[in-house]
């Protein structure tokens, strides 16, 4: 009986034909409307995530960098809303650090231009929030280590380099962006070169530095000191030491050897024979010579020699 009454009611609706006719009138005047108010300016605001690459993030220093910003768009309501049905999560990524080395602060507007880029004839940004990202610091790693010259020089036959080079400053601080290996405790000037010398070479150098590891020296050339002098010949009888025990004590014949060397003028009176450690040793019982060598001499003395190269050796008991 109800839903007799309920399909005459219905019936009695549809077959008004003034109500069909004002129910047709207001989805016309809607539809109208609708079409008109997207036809207008209409505004709206997104926000766009800010996606970090956190592993490229390690290597900067903490920061409060924004997760996201916030976009005020403006343009033709179908224009909004059809940028708003094909765009439903809007994110940007900042990962190259190609980016922080040039700036040190970054425009948003520059960041969100691969967004809507292809939506610039129908879309305005009317504001974006914030403006400017400011960039974290970069980590520095800093080092001291030592310098030690390179060269590479011919002297005339009688010069000779009296002594070790010498490098003004002797060490320099290096900073990185990048952690400094544990091995890296030294580094080297680029090789100077020069020919037929005779004085004294005191010349600026530049410092080498590792590839690779994004390295800042503090300085970028030091200066470099080589003691070169007059040399002249030193004939010097010092004794022999036995370099081995085996059950008594060691008789070396003969116990004395002749040294000639090569040394610099100033240093010819220095150059004596306590300064000079000269063994004779045996390497196998069967042996019947010990060999001779000199296992200590003052820096300065070069081109040494000596006689005998071999001696006789025989055990005395105590």
């Amino acid at each position: 009986m109800e839903e007799a009454s309920s399909q005459f009611s219905l019936t009695r609706i549809l077959g008004n034909k003034k109500f069909l006719s004002f129910l047709l009138c207001v989805l016309l005047a809607a539809g109208i409307w609708v079409v008109n108010a997207l036809n207008k300016t209409q505004q709206c605001t997104v926000d766009v995530a800010i996606n970090y690459d956190q592993s490229w993030l390690k290597s900067w220093s903490s920061g409060d960098q924004p997760s996201k910003l916030t976009v005020t768009l403006s343009g033709r309501g179908f224009d909004v809303a059809n940028f708003l049905f094909n765009n439903h999560r809007l994110e940007i990524k900042i990962n190259q650090e190609g980016l922080f080395n040039r700036n040190k602060e970054l425009s948003t507007m520059d960041l969100v231009h691969s967004i809507f880029s292809k939506y610039i004839n129908t879309i305005h940004i009317d504001h974006i929030s914030p403006a400017i990202i400011t960039l974290p610091s970069r980590k520095s790693f800093f080092k001291k280590v030592a310098v030690k010259p390179k060269f590479d020089i011919s002297l005339k036959s009688e010069f000779m380099i009296s002594g070790p080079a010498v490098c003004v400053p002797d060490s320099i601080l290096l900073s990185s962006t990048n952690e400094f290996p544990d091995t890296l405790n030294t580094i080297f000037t680029i090789p100077i070169k020069k020919e037929m010398v005779k004085n004294p070479v005191f010349s600026t150098a530049l410092i080498s530095l590792p590839e690779n590891l994004n390295i800042i020296a503090e300085v970028k050339s030091i200066w470099i000191y080589i003691p070169v002098e007059e040399a002249t010949e030193k004939v010097i009888e010092t004794t022999l030491l036995p370099d081995f025990i085996h059950g008594g004590n060691v008789e070396l014949v003969p116990s004395v050897v002749k040294l000639t060397c090569r040394v610099p003028i100033s240093r010819y009176d220095q150059t004596t024979a306590q300064r000079f450690l000269v063994v004779a040793s045996v390497t196998n019982d069967k042996q019947k010579q010990a060999v001779v060598s000199v296992i200590n001499a003052p820096f300065w003395a070069d081109h040494i020699s000596f006689k005998p190269a071999t001696v006789d050796y025989f055990y005395r008991n105590p």
